[in-house]
């Protein structure tokens, strides 16, 4: 994908969730009255299962895309001098395709 300089950006892949792995949980809190929400994701395969979050998503239709997508691929955008919006989720579903933008990902 180019930039508006024309340049090439490039991703990190930090996660991909595909079959055989699934989200099996999400849950949204926030640390204060009208902050910023933060999401546990957990995934399994039905014999593992690892967890992550996300926190300041750009949109809140993040939830049940998510959750409802066949794959999801989480990237940090890198040379990025954004302090915030710097984590990219594609997610994918039966040709269907959305892209989201969050400030912070962490693997549990």
């Amino acid at each position: 994908m180019e930039n508006k300089q024309g340049e090439m950006e490039e991703y990190e892949k930090l996660i991909e969730i595909s079959p055989p792995w699934y989200v099996s949980n999400i849950k949204v809190s926030r640390e204060v009255n009208f902050g910023i929400p933060k999401f546990e994701v957990s995934i399994t395969n039905d014999k593992e299962s690892n967890c992550f979050t996300m926190k300041g998503a750009n949109d809140l239709d993040i939830i049940p895309a998510i959750y409802q997508s066949e794959r999801v691929v989480i990237s940090k955008e890198l040379g990025c001098f954004r302090e915030f919006g710097s984590i990219r989720v594609e997610c994918f579903d039966d040709g269907d395709y959305s892209e989201y933008w969050c400030d912070h990902f962490e693997n549990a």
